[in-house]
């Protein structure tokens, strides 16, 4: 294990030490968790010894997303990582301080903030603010045409919202046989525990439940609710988190579902019967680049709220993500 010390403590040695920190093999989870949340002191102590550098403000940003990737799936971390961001934007970046965080295939000057751009498109995505993402990559581009990955995350995600828009629009592109026969199937027996009306929350507590349809929901939390529906398709998804998926409830409606903190390898099929209590739902509605997008998602923080073909799922479903997309920035 790597020792870190300072003689005098400077924000440009603790910037060091925080993406020395989180760069360490670590052998366990513990050991990965601790040394994240090192560099992520680091990081904070920068920012402390001078809030008026950009650059301490970017790499705090980062570290937060490490946090996010590393520890939790959390999405108070995001939004710690935006904040990191855009203060990093407001203070303003000295060309090329900020490249230190990018491994590049090649050694290019970058001619402005091309990586915070990108990073911070990172965050939105995960943060489901999808125009607001594909925003800051196509910056990340301007700022830096010869930098390909900002044009490939943007691909990326145009191809993963056609994908959805198409799923939703069609019901999963099931044959109508098919689909009435899964919607015929829909019962709510299948709420298993929260058919008695209600379920205890991931805070311990004691939550009132009543079956709503998709179409009644509202954007924002749905509380007191649950929705029932089966799984017409799952949503290629070039990142791997989240788990994405079409649901469909016995009135026709179809929304897309996202699962964060699923462990590797699992996920719902076809023809599975999904629950989801309080759900988060936000209506999307935006164009890009002469594409336009509208549907209706629910955001799943953890599946150990969800009930599966009657039964709750158990906690070996959650897992933490591993690293290996922020590798790309440290």
């Amino acid at each position: 294990m790597i020792k870190f010390s300072l003689q005098k403590r400077n924000k440009i040695s603790l910037r060091s030490l925080s993406m020395l920190a989180r760069q360490e093999v670590s052998k366990t989870r513990e050991e990965r968790v601790k040394n994240i949340e090192k560099g992520l002191n680091y990081a904070k102590e920068a920012v402390q010894l001078d809030p008026q550098d950009g650059v301490s403000w970017a790499i705090l940003g980062n570290a937060h997303l490490s946090s996010f990737f590393g520890i939790e799936q959390n999405p108070n971390i995001l939004k710690q990582c935006l904040r990191a961001y855009s203060q990093a934007l407001i203070q303003g970046l000295p060309a090329n301080n900020i490249t230190v965080e990018i491994v590049r295939k090649k050694d290019l000057v970058a001619k402005s903030t091309s990586d915070l751009h990108y990073n911070k498109g990172i965050t939105l995505k995960y943060e489901e603010e999808f125009k607001l993402a594909l925003d800051s990559f196509n910056d990340a581009s301007l700022y830096d045409p010869t930098w390909e990955h900002p044009r490939i995350k943007e691909k990326q995600l145009v191809r993963y919202l056609n994908d959805i828009k198409a799923y939703v629009s069609t019901c999963g592109k099931m044959k109508a046989k098919r689909l009435q026969q899964m919607l015929q199937s829909i019962d709510s027996k299948q709420l298993g525990p929260y058919g008695g009306g209600s379920y205890t929350s991931t805070t311990g507590q004691t939550v009132k439940l009543e079956e709503q349809q998709l179409s009644d929901l509202v954007p924002g939390i749905n509380e007191e609710k649950v929705v029932l529906g089966k799984v017409v398709c799952s949503v290629r998804n070039e990142d791997t988190v989240p788990f994405t998926f079409c649901l469909v409830d016995k009135t026709g409606k179809c929304v897309v579902v996202t699962i964060f903190n699923l462990a590797d390898g699992k996920g719902v099929i076809i023809g599975d019967s999904v629950a989801i209590p309080e759900p988060y739902l936000t209506d999307v509605d935006f164009s890009y680049k002469e594409n336009e997008y509208k549907f209706r998602l629910i955001r799943v923080e953890t599946p150990v709220i969800l009930v599966v073909n009657g039964k709750k799922v158990t906690r070996d479903l959650q897992a933490g993500v591993q690293m290996s997309i922020f590798k790309k920035f440290d």
